[in-house]
């Protein structure tokens, strides 16, 4: 196979114009999945569309602008391996995933006339139609004699609230989904039909997906190992090269996300308030504890009500009943069963993570939707067309309801009036740009530092009260060589603090009322500017 051959594959996957209309005109039922196919994608557009412009502080604004804000950085001078994310003081950087989506979205930027926040959502939206375009590639090399169940996948996958809402942010999620899936792609047709072009490929993809995402990239893994063991009980054969050169770029895969982490902590340690972060303190955090595992919290509050609704909408019991009438033993069953398993390690894997963070399950979705999509497909393919025509429209409806209902409303309010957009703005006209700032209210989000083009330390309540006296006593100890330009206490609308922070921080914003510098209000915040 030649490298332009590779190149046109995933596109071959979906039917030329002409057959997908002779195909229409022998069966309805593949007529009117291509218009729902049409319908799904101007709905993701116009999902897109309304908010492509909006500031990045909706759901998890934090997340979303500390990947702004280094994309920023990136195209103002700093550093395009070794980052900066500029809210936890000097020498500004404090990388936690390898820069694969930032420079995306860094070449988005350069080459198209929007607005870098524009630039990160229409990012975010191309990789999840390249993740569809592959996705469908996959389901046909493993189906191969169907034609409905890749038509499935790509409306479930457009209209599911998850990729609707989480497609059109300013986070990697989405990247890191397209890399898992073209290498779960390459390394089956490599383990199929072993060749330098597909193991290259199979390789740059594992590697810019581990390095995009760590936490992500595991579930494609034990994807392919169920393929694998699937295919080795079928076939009672072991095909020991292919399978030598799968385990190879795995093993190569995990190395570069040990090495990229050990020089992000590296990184990390020089900055005093970058200790916090380090990937050994963040264990608990990542990981998450057995009680969480197996808690009530999980299965009966986030799951039903957010994880689930999220990927398959609200009337996700649909697919319980569904699976009901998957009789057999055969290429559907297996999916569905993989898509539920592999839906769930992640989640097992990261628990605390997808708790707190309800973008992780992204990938998530993808893997159970595709089961769905096999539901569906073997259902009909059972001779139950009804009744999967039934339960595709009920999860569908499911799917827009919780969309209409719990994520448009968050795309459809009005960001530019949040009181850290509008606090940003005016501490950009009332601070130097070559000087730092304070951020007090925001923990350590970098959305008002962002939106205020200026680095400096945004105050997370796990600082020591001996790093904040430090930071108010010599804040070049923290700047470097920024000088402290302005103040911007955001505590009365957002976020306070422990007792003691209040108290150092009240006694510090009193020492600078009452030395008569320039302040304004914004947004409920208060700005101060700490030079006359």
């Amino acid at each position: 196979m030649t490298m332009v051959e590779f190149l046109r594959a995933p596109l071959a996957a979906l039917p030329h114009p002409q057959q997908a209309w002779r195909f229409a005109k022998a069966d309805p039922l593949i007529a009117g999945l291509w218009l729902a196919v049409g319908a799904s994608a101007l709905l993701f557009l116009w999902v897109l569309a309304i908010g492509l412009d909006v500031p990045v502080t909706d759901w998890h604004g934090f997340r979303q602008s500390q990947t702004a804000i280094s994309v920023y950085a990136m195209l103002n001078g700093g550093g395009w391996i070794d980052y900066e994310t500029p809210v936890l003081g000097a020498p500004w950087t404090i990388p936690f995933e390898a820069p694969v989506y930032h420079w995306s979205v860094a070449l988005i930027a350069s080459v198209l006339p929007v607005g870098l926040d524009a630039a990160g959502r229409i990012t975010s939206a191309l990789y999840l139609l390249g993740t569809i375009v592959i996705g469908v590639r996959l389901l046909r090399l493993l189906v191969p004699k169907d034609d409905v169940l890749p038509l499935f996948f790509i409306v479930l996958m457009l209209v599911s609230p998850q990729h609707l809402f989480w497609g059109r942010t300013f986070l990697i999620e989405t990247c890191a989904l397209f890399f898992g899936t073209l290498f779960l792609y390459a390394a089956i047709r490599f383990y199929r039909e072993p060749g330098w072009i597909l193991f290259g490929v199979m390789l740059v993809a594992s590697l810019l997906g581990v390095l995009a995402k760590s936490t992500t990239w595991p579930a494609f893994a034990v994807a392919f190992a169920l393929f694998w063991m699937g295919d080795v009980l079928r076939s009672r054969k072991l095909k020991v090269t292919a399978t030598a050169g799968v385990m190879g770029v795995g093993i190569a895969s995990v190395l570069a996300a040990v090495l990229w982490n050990a020089h992000a902590d590296a990184l990390k340690m020089q900055s005093i308030l970058g200790n916090y972060i380090s990937s050994d303190k963040l264990n608990d955090w990542n990981f998450g504890s057995m009680a969480q595992r197996f808690g009530a919290q999980l299965w009966q509050d986030l799951l039903p009500t957010r994880m689930l609704p999220e990927a398959i909408g609200d009337l996700w019991p649909v697919f319980l009943i569904g699976a009901t009438h998957l009789l057999r033993l055969n290429a559907y069953a297996a999916l569905t069963a993989a898509g539920v398993v592999l839906y769930f390690v992640p989640i097992m894997l990261f628990t605390n993570l997808h708790m707190v963070h309800a973008y992780y399950q992204t990938a998530c979705a993808a893997f159970l939707i595709a089961g769905t999509a096999a539901l569906l497909a073997g259902m009909i393919a059972n001779g139950r067309k009804i009744l999967a025509l039934i339960a595709f429209a009920l999860i569908l409806g499911g799917q827009w309801h919780y969309f209409d209902t719990q994520r448009l409303p968050m795309i459809e309010q009005p960001l530019r009036s949040s009181s850290g957009y509008v606090a940003a703005l005016a501490t950009r006209d009332l601070v130097p740009e070559d000087r730092a700032i304070y951020v007090f209210g925001y923990d350590w989000s970098s959305e008002v530092n962002y939106y205020a083009e200026r680095r400096g330390i945004a105050f997370a309540g796990w600082f020591s009260e001996d790093h904040l006296r430090q930071m108010f006593e010599t804040p070049q100890k923290f700047l470097g060589a920024y000088p402290l330009g302005g103040i911007v206490d955001c505590r009365a609308v957002r976020i306070k603090y422990a007792a003691g922070h209040m108290a150092l921080i009240d006694a510090y914003l009193k020492r600078l009322s009452d030395a008569g510098l320039p302040k304004v209000e914004a947004g409920g915040c208060t700005i101060y500017r700490t030079e006359p």
